[in-house]
């Protein structure tokens, strides 16, 4: 199990996305499924903080909307 830490950087960020892509099938119960589920609440909040996705445009709400429906 590798140490957790803070994502503070890009760099941070790109090493916890690839250790979770690493341990992401693990185990439930096991030490990498605790890293794992760790890792991705700290991408969670890192992504919230630093890569925010806003509503998307009515254009696009609206050809999604028809691709569901078959319209």
């Amino acid at each position: 199990m590798a140490a957790i830490k803070a994502i503070r950087s890009e760099d941070d960020y790109n090493d916890a996305l690839a250790r979770i892509e690493e341990i992401f099938g693990a185990e439930a119960g096991t030490l990498e499924s605790g890293e794992c589920d760790e890792l991705v609440d700290l991408v969670e909040l890192y992504e919230q903080e630093h890569h925010p996705v806003g509503p998307p445009s009515v254009s696009a709400a609206f050809e999604f909307h028809r691709e569901q429906t078959g319209l």
